[in-house]
């Protein structure tokens, strides 16, 4: 009786779970999906397509910037440590654009399957990243 109800929990779970992964050793690729930015006192997000290539430990990414900032694209190097994915924008700004639509700095980082989720925050907004590779 009891390995009848072992083999059927083994099957049920192994198929509704998707493996969580913080391991991004296979990383390189084309990424897309979006972004959302939540800022925290006023309650609001705005959300917006989005999509990273990495590759040779550089990236490129953009958004459909209708209605937001145009700076939504970058371009530079990144590195990778246990969790933790750090982006290092090369494009040089200026003090028109903010730095909250730039994808730089460190980003949590957690994989499923093929889905990727970069997140960060502070005490006043919340990034994060929802992509899939192509």
């Amino acid at each position: 009786m009891i390995v009848p109800a072992l083999i059927c929990g083994m099957i049920f779970t192994g198929c509704n779970s998707m493996e969580v992964t913080d391991d991004f050793t296979n990383e390189e690729g084309v990424y897309t999906g979006f972004y959302t930015l939540t800022y925290k006192e006023q309650k609001k997000s705005v959300k917006n397509q989005f999509t990273l290539e990495l590759k040779n430990g550089r990236y490129v990414c953009g958004g459909d910037s209708e209605g937001l900032p145009s700076n939504m694209s970058g371009s530079g190097t990144y590195s990778i440590e246990k969790n933790k994915i750090i982006f290092n924008d090369a494009i040089a700004r200026n003090n028109l654009y903010s730095w909250v639509w730039i994808l730089s700095g460190e980003y949590n980082f957690m994989r499923y399957g093929k889905k990727l989720k970069l997140s960060k925050g502070n005490d006043y907004f919340n990034h994060e990243y929802y992509l899939e590779i192509e």
